[in-house]
């Protein structure tokens, strides 16, 4: 029975607590700077990956919640699975630099190696030889797949369906085909023992998805070796994060 008073309830609901994470803007000029930025770096990703953490538990609630009260859940669904991402990449970022990886401008790399978990390269042929059938990581989590090289193995072929001639008939003619990974092929301008010894470490890590070097694998000059983590958030624009993995300098060629 309404005798006439109002009732009302409230739900008292902590608010979210503020991120922990302290953005800075680094600028190094000698190598104690470079050291000190190396240690806010470390500090960063740490509160990043455990930010990104508990937006993934915070998803996760929101999905349950659309579920229960029948919702559509293709934008709950999505957000969980943008945020789960993020913490993959944060986590990869965080075991990078605590191994003492440097993040460095994005510089355009030769990458010669990737790291996948799929068993064949994609399916792909051409009748060109300039064609080259380079592959590219798929940005796995930590600590899975392997390393091969991103150049798959190919073979040539007739193909007897390409064109016609004048008369309408077919035409045998030859094909490049992809038909398997191979074992990374390591550039010719960084095979120096230290240079293959630090690239090694960093891949026994399983967390960079990529390597590269500049200049280009054949090229002559000083080769820097870079490790790259993509950001799913900058997938389409091909913006990985890059570190330093080894630089290797000959003081004769000065």
């Amino acid at each position: 029975m309404n005798d006439g008073k109002t009732t009302s309830e409230i739900v008292v609901r902590p608010i979210r607590e503020p991120s922990n994470v302290q953005h800075v803007q680094l600028c190094a000029t000698d190598a104690s700077a470079m050291a000190l930025s190396q240690e806010a770096m470390v500090e960063f990703f740490t509160g990043r990956m455990r930010e990104a953490e508990r937006e993934v538990d915070e998803a996760e609630r929101n999905l349950k919640i659309a579920e229960e009260a029948g919702f559509q859940l293709r934008a709950f669904k999505r957000h969980l699975t943008e945020s789960r991402r993020l913490v993959r990449f944060h986590e990869k970022c965080s075991v990078v630099v605590h191994a003492g990886h440097a993040l460095v401008p994005n510089f355009p790399v030769d990458v010669f190696a990737i790291r996948t978990d799929r068993d064949s390269p994609r399916s792909e042929k051409s009748h060109s030889w300039r064609t080259r059938f380079t592959q590219t990581a798929p940005g796995l989590p930590y600590g899975e797949g392997d390393y091969v090289d991103s150049v798959p193995l190919e073979d040539t072929r007739n193909d007897p369906y390409w064109k016609k001639d004048e008369k309408g008939e077919f035409i045998s003619n030859w094909v490049r085909v992809v038909t398997d990974f191979q074992q990374v092929n390591f550039p010719e301008s960084v095979r120096q023992s230290d240079v293959m010894t630090a690239v090694h470490s960093a891949m026994k890590l399983q967390a960079f998805d990529d390597f590269g070097v500049l200049p280009e694998r054949k090229a002559k000059g000083d080769p820097i070796v870079i490790g790259r983590v993509k950001d799913p958030r900058r997938a389409r624009s091909h913006r990985p994060l890059c570190f330093m993995v080894a630089w290797y300098i000959d003081t004769r060629t000065i």
